[in-house]
C-alpha cells in the first residue's frame, strides 16, 4: 500500500477554507439574530421613546403597597429589552384625564390598577393588553405595532425566572414597618426590608450609616411606596421637596435611585452642619432627622429657643423639651417632627433585632 503525502500548501488552503466557512456560518447566525431582534424592536418604526403613566387611586396606595414600584420596574425592563427609552410618569390623576391623553397620543401606554373599570367606556379606542399582576396595561387600539409588541413581551417575560424573582421582591409586605408590629426575634433574621435594599445600602455608605437606619427613615417617609406624594409636593421614597432638588441642582424624580440619592445628599449636608456643633454623634443624627422633616432653620430656631429659655441646648433631650413648650405656646407644632424622630429610631431598633446587617 502506497502512503499519500499531503502537500503543505494544500493543507493550508483547506484549513483556511474551512475557517472561512465556519466564520461565515457564525456571522450568518448572528446577523439573523440581530435581524430578528431589530424587527421586534420599536425603533424600526422611528420611535425611540415610549411615554407611559402608572396611575393608582390615592386611597389605594397603602393597600397596593409595592405595586407601583413593580410596574415601574417592569416598564424599565421592557424598555431595556426592546431598545427604547420609557418615560414613566407616576400619578394619582383622575383616570378620565389619562384616558384622553392615551387616545390623543400624548401617552403610549397607560397602567391602571385592576379594579379600575373605566377602560370599558373607552373600548372603541383603547385595547387592554395582558395583565402583569395588579395592573392593567392599555394601548391605543390603532397602535397595532406597540399593541402586538407589548403583548408579546409581557407573555414571554412573565414566564421567566426573572419575572418570578421580581414578583417575589415586590410582594414583600412591610411587616417590619412599624415599631408596634409584633416580631419574633428568636426566629431566623430576615434578609430584606424592602424592594430597594440594594440602593439603600449604597447610599447608607455615603452617610457612614447602618443601612437599616436609612431604611427606617424611608419607611417613615413613604412606607416604601414609590408613587407617594404629599400635600407639600414632596415626592418619592424619601419625600424630597422641589426646593430641595433645586438647591442641589438635580431633577425631582420618583425614580428610586435618583430619589434616594437626592435625599441622601440632603441628609449628608444636614449631618455636616450639625456635626460642627458640640453634639454627640447620636444627637447629630437626631437633629439631622428632625431637620429633614421640618427644615434646618426651624431646628436652629428651636435650639436657640432652648438656649434662651434655660433648657440644655447642648443635647437633643433639652431641645426636645423646648419644642414641647413651643407647641404649648403655639410657636411651633413640633408633634410631627418629634414623632418622626422617635418613630425612625424605634423602628431602627426593631430592624437591628430582626434584619441581618
Amino acid at each position: 500500500m502506497h502512503s499519500v503525502t499531503k502537500h503543505p500548501l494544500i493543507v493550508h488552503t483547506v484549513t483556511v477554507l474551512m475557517c472561512g466557512i465556519c466564520i461565515g456560518i457564525l456571522v450568518g447566525i448572528l446577523a439573523g439574530r440581530n435581524s430578528m431582534r431589530s424587527r421586534s424592536r420599536l425603533s424600526t418604526d422611528g420611535r425611540d421613546t415610549i411615554r407611559a403613566a402608572v396611575a393608582f387611586r390615592a386611597d389605594l396606595a397603602d393597600r397596593l403597597g409595592y405595586a407601583t414600584g413593580m410596574e415601574y420596574a417592569l416598564l424599565q425592563k421592557y424598555g431595556d429589552d426592546e431598545g427604547v427609552c420609557v418615560d414613566v410618569r407616576l400619578t394619582y390623576t383622575d383616570s378620565s384625564i389619562l384616558w384622553s391623553e392615551l387616545e390623543d397620543g400624548r401617552l403610549d401606554i397607560l397602567l391602571l390598577d385592576g379594579t379600575d373599570s373605566s377602560y370599558l367606556v373607552h373600548e372603541r379606542a383603547i385595547k387592554c393588553c395582558l395583565r402583569s399582576g395588579l395592573c392593567r396595561w392599555a394601548v391605543r387600539r390603532n397602535d397595532k405595532r406597540l399593541l402586538v409588541n407589548v403583548n408579546h413581551w409581557l407573555g414571554l417575560f412573565m414566564e421567566t425566572p426573572e419575572f418570578s424573582a421580581m414578583r417575589t421582591r415586590f410582594s414583600l409586605l412591610p411587616k417590619l414597618g412599624l415599631p408596634k408590629d409584633t416580631i419574633d426575634i428568636n426566629t431566623v433574621k430576615a434578609r430584606r426590608i424592602s424592594p430597594y435594599d440594594d440602593i439603600i445600602r449604597q447610599n447608607a455608605r455615603i452617610l457612614e450609616w447602618d443601612w437599616r437606619l436609612l431604611a427606617s427613615l424611608i419607611c417613615q417617609e413613604s412606607k416604601f411606596v414609590l408613587s407617594m406624594q404629599s400635600s407639600r409636593n414632596a415626592v418619592g421614597l424619601m419625600q424630597v421637596r422641589p426646593l430641595t432638588a433645586e438647591h442641589y441642582g438635580l431633577p425631582l424624580s420618583f425614580e428610586p435611585s435618583d430619589n434616594i440619592h437626592l435625599g441622601t445628599l440632603h441628609l449628608l449636608n444636614l449631618l455636616k452642619h450639625f456635626s460642627e456643633s458640640e453634639f454627640t454623634d447620636a444627637d447629630v443624627i437626631k437633629f439631622s432627622l428632625a431637620a429633614y422633616n421640618c427644615g434646618e432653620s426651624r431646628i436652629r430656631n428651636c435650639i436657640e429657643y432652648a438656649r434662651t429659655q434655660g433648657y440644655d441646648a447642648s443635647n437633643w433631650a433639652g431641645v426636645e423639651s423646648a419644642i414641647l413648650e413651643m407647641r404649648e405656646k403655639g410657636m411651633f407644632n413640633g408633634t410631627e417632627t418629634l414623632n418622626l424622630v422617635n418613630g425612625i429610631l424605634e423602628r431602627y431598633e426593631v430592624y437591628c433585632k430582626s434584619v441581618e446587617p
